[in-house]
């Protein structure tokens, strides 16, 4: 609860104490151009204080502070600690069942179990031997968060096609199109035993938050890869970190955490999508593509989140047009996906039913190819 509060009301709160601060020093002084800096500037902390506060009751409805995650999923070095290439996942080398439950107030979201083997969430139905191969990747929404086993996309996929696929999921919260493109580069290529037939498929699944994900833009991941377009040519530089002045860690990830929590950020700072991530994003899928194609590895997009009526996310569909990739999007496939009925209520993830509806229309797709 006082970790909620620090990362939630921290900028209000440090605002507080500095106005106050200020106050009390302003009070005591006796010279007059000292009591007018001090005042002054304890108005500006004051207004922040009031600006934050106001937006916080204003936003009540639509966000939950009171949301509180707890289990061995979360803060497990196992699951979220470093990792090779991608950044962080959980650890390819161990086999492990974690949970993960969230509560509003008193009210329990979800409280399920993630089973991992291999540094990938297990599929319960997945046929081991079969030579029909696919690979998910993706984020949240590939990964599973807030559903059991048994309520992934990858587990009805298997569910609607009488379990004839061998599946490796790749994808894990947070991750987006940098971690699928360095995972298709260093793991589904290079598997000894990669099915290279007209029976193998990977399926990555996109939704706009990937965009800020792969500019590293998001607070939990400072040691992702980074590609940036540059001269016609997509070209890996190395981690987020690597390429920072300022280095994060331990201290400057929680400041951060706490900065970019505040709606002071949200108003005026938070860097918005820009051309060129975009431009990064559409290319790392075209490589994507080209690169599993060259194995004979059939590579279908599924457009999420969002009806794409925004000018980025046009751009980006006018791309994969461009390139001849094969994509679909979740609004036509669920046209009310965004309703209680296709979300875990309290949370916003897909449910399972919003999971079987989409793997049942992706293995229709499959069956025709």
């Amino acid at each position: 609860m006082i970790r909620v509060i620090i990362y939630e009301f921290g900028v209000p709160l440090i605002c507080f104490i500095l106005f106050s601060l200020l106050i009390y020093f302003g009070l005591k002084t006796k010279k007059t151009t000292r009591k007018r800096i001090l005042f002054n500037g304890s108005a500006i902390f004051i207004a922040i204080f009031i600006f934050e506060i106001y937006s916080h009751i204003k936003n009540a409805d639509h966000i939950n502070n009171n949301a509180s995650f707890s289990g061995s999923f979360y803060d497990t070095a196992l699951v979220s600690g470093k990792k090779v290439g991608v950044g962080y996942g959980p650890k390819a080398d161990t086999s492990f069942q974690v949970t993960a439950t969230r509560k509003n107030n008193d009210s329990t979201i979800y409280e399920v179990k993630y089973s991992l083997k291999e540094g990938r969430r297990t599929i319960p139905n997945n046929n081991d031997s079969s030579k029909k191969s696919l690979y998910f990747l993706g984020g949240s929404h590939v990964f599973g968060d807030g559903l059991n086993d048994d309520q992934t996309l990858p587990y009805f996929i298997n569910a609607h096609a009488n379990n004839k696929y061998n599946i490796s999921n790749y994808g894990f919260s947070g991750y987006g199109t940098h971690q699928a493109l360095k995972l298709v580069e260093t793991s589904i290529l290079n598997q000894e035993n990669i099915k290279t037939s007209s029976q193998s498929c990977a399926i990555y699944s996109f939704i706009p938050a990937h965009f800020r994900r792969a500019a590293g833009h998001v607070i939990w991941d400072p040691n992702g890869p980074l590609y940036e377009f540059e001269n016609n040519e997509l070209l890996f530089k190395g981690s987020f970190n690597e390429n920072r002045l300022v280095k994060d860690n331990y201290v400057t990830k929680r400041v951060k955490t706490i900065w970019e929590n505040s709606y002071l950020f949200k108003s005026i700072f938070s860097p918005n999508v820009k051309e060129k991530d975009v431009i990064r994003v559409s290319e790392m899928i075209n490589v994507m593509n080209v690169r599993l194609k060259e194995q004979n590895i059939r590579f279908i997009v599924v457009l999420g989140r969002t009806d794409f009526e925004n000018e980025h996310e046009q751009k980006l569909h006018k791309e994969l047009n461009n390139h001849q990739i094969e994509h679909y999007f979740v609004s036509s496939i669920i046209p009310n996906f965004n309703e209680p009925d296709y979300t875990i209520v309290g949370d916003g993830h897909p449910n399972e039913k919003y999971n079987s509806a989409l793997a049942q229309f992706i293995v229709d797709k499959l069956s025709k190819l």
